[in-house]
């Protein structure tokens, strides 16, 4: 476990300088802080001259002049291996050597596996560091090409360099943070005359994967419809044209282990003051849990319904086509949604209106599993170590909901990932002190744990400390179940937060 220890202290000390220099920022608030959503793809060598074509897509914020942190996502799209993904932080230097040019470097620290993958990653912690040259197509867009080197150095067979192509897209964001316990309210006049202020949905996921006749599985046999639980998000560009990201992995079925990364784009019209109907296009990363999607290349398309329950609030109905580029893999789903939706688009016109407050925090988390029941996994009894990141949003200043994915790092348990939503409640103890509980479900999968059909259910007890009016570390203990198996493990969790409020108009 020596590795493993200097890679977490080589994480904590890359990423946190970048998250306090935001935080003690004096610039005032409001601020449109700069985002940019990173892309690349890139063949990483296996034994046996094996290759594996590897997508990766991140949103990272900027953080200075010259640095970038954030979190980051890789799937199989080509090869062998559909379902092999791993999920982690990342930060980055830039370093401009002209008006198109300039130099970036890169770490990248993850967790994750999948598609017969154990010996491949071992425990699952996966290190990889890039450097290359980046030029500026638009002020908005970049083209990058490098060289990049990935490890997993927990007993892991991978060990692979190699050159990569990406492309990178900044956007900006209205954002406000608490400096010195500062609260005023924010008007529309307040902001740059040409920002647009952006529609934003997000919504949990249930869908019904059905399977066409003849689809066999990696094992040969007829492959069986199963059903998924996730979370989507979109941005929208305009009154009709969105942007969308799909996570999701199965929760019932014979499929547990399976799990998929989609990103695509949207065309949204309404047919009434409730009632809209919209189409989409995605592609992305996928497979595990014996569903054989070949390299793993996914296409998603379809139409659906939405309705509008209150302004904010809204189902989703939708049926899609989903198949895979380079296997028969081919199915029709059927997808329910529950969502919140926030910002209808406009653009500054130096009104006085007040903008509404959209309390968010972002943690990078630390999680230990260790064991709370007989056959909890099917491998030596060792605890499992997980990387990930979560996302709250404050309905109240109490109560939030929540959406969190992890993966395994350590204790032979590569590829096991979990995703998981739910709901928490916060309370203040102190000036400085507070306690939460949480609820989840979710599904999980892979790493030789007895997840039964992969759903899964979490509960969280914790206690916090704020370290400043926008950071706070948080430990817990809880306790994870299958809903259907024999996973029962004790959790042990700290995470370092970071809160700040989105603006919208609503």
């Amino acid at each position: 476990m020596g590795v493993c220890a200097l890679k977490n202290i080589t994480l904590t000390s890359f990423l946190l300088p970048f998250v306090l220099g935001s935080v003690n920022s004096p610039a005032a608030t409001p601020r449109v802080e700069t985002f940019e959503v990173q892309s690349s793809y890139e063949q990483w060598e296996l034994p046996q001259e094996e290759s594996m074509g590897m997508a990766r897509l991140g949103l990272h914020k900027k953080l200075g002049q010259y640095l970038d942190g954030g979190v980051d996502f890789y799937a199989a799209v080509e090869g062998e291996r559909g379902g092999f993904i791993t999920l982690g932080l990342s930060g980055g230097f830039e370093y401009p050597l002209s008006s198109l040019w300039s130099i970036e470097a890169g770490l990248y620290l993850g967790a994750g596996g999948g598609r017969g993958g154990n010996q491949l990653v071992g425990g699952g912690l996966a290190v990889r560091e890039n450097l290359g040259l980046k030029y500026r197509l638009s002020p908005a867009g970049t083209l990058s090409v490098g060289y990049s080197h990935v490890d997993f150095p927990e007993n892991g067979d991978i060990k692979s360099g190699q050159f990569y192509l990406g492309y990178n897209h900044s956007f900006g964001a209205l954002l406000e943070t608490i400096v010195d316990g500062e609260e005023r309210d924010v008007f529309l006049a307040d902001i740059p005359a040409d920002y647009r202020l952006r529609r934003h949905q997000f919504a949990i996921k249930a869908r019904h994967i059905g399977v066409s006749g003849g689809v066999l599985s990696d094992l040969g046999l007829a492959q069986d419809d199963y059903g998924l639980l996730g979370a989507q998000w979109r941005t929208f560009r305009g009154q009709e044209w969105f942007m969308s990201f799909d996570a999701a992995g199965a929760a019932t079925g014979s499929s547990q282990g399976y799990m998929h990364l989609l990103a695509g784009v949207g065309y949204q019209v309404p047919v009434s003051q409730r009632f809209s109907v919209y189409g989409s296009f995605a592609v992305g990363g996928g497979g595990g849990g014996n569903v054989d999607t070949g390299g793993g290349l996914l296409l998603d398309a379809g139409a659906g319904i939405q309705y509008s329950i209150t302004p904010n609030m809204f189902v989703d109905l939708s049926a899609t086509r989903l198949w895979a580029a380079s296997s028969s893999f081919e199915s029709t789903t059927l997808a329910m949604q529950l969502g919140y939706q926030f910002g209808p688009d406009e653009t500054n016109t130096g009104s006085n209106e007040a903008l509404a407050k959209h309390p968010v925090r972002v943690r990078f988390v630390h999680q230990t599993y260790t064991e709370g029941g007989d056959n909890w996994r099917n491998r030596p009894e060792q605890n499992v170590g997980n990387l990930g990141a979560q996302l709250d949003y404050f309905v109240t200043p109490n109560w939030y909901l929540t959406g969190q994915g992890l993966g395994a790092y350590s204790g032979d348990a590569g590829a096991y990932m979990v995703g998981l939503v739910g709901g928490g409640f916060r309370v203040e103890l102190g000036e400085k002190i507070f306690t939460e509980i949480e609820g989840l479900v979710g599904a999980a999968g892979g790493g030789g744990l007895s997840n039964g059909s992969g759903l899964v259910y979490q509960a969280n007890l914790g206690i916090g400390v704020h370290l400043t009016d926008s950071l706070e570390l948080l430990g817990t203990v809880g306790q994870l179940n299958a809903a259907n198996g024999d996973l029962d493990a004790h959790v042990f969790g700290l995470s370092l937060g970071y809160s700040f409020r989105v603006l919208s108009l609503d």
